[in-house]
């Protein structure tokens, strides 16, 4: 999901349960995309901010 919609990932780490992404996406419509490909296939999706 982040390759497809050309973003970057700044940061990550994971505690062995869940990863957590610092992603940098070149537009807010991308972003959007990834939130539903993580709807379409389980995977939560949290945006904490956006600048």
């Amino acid at each position: 999901m982040v390759t497809t919609h050309r973003a970057a990932v700044m940061d990550a780490y994971g505690d062995g349960e869940e990863w957590q992404l610092r992603v940098l996406y070149p537009e807010r419509e991308a972003l959007s995309r990834s939130n539903d490909f993580c709807e379409a296939h389980g995977l939560s999706f949290e945006v904490t901010y956006v600048r």
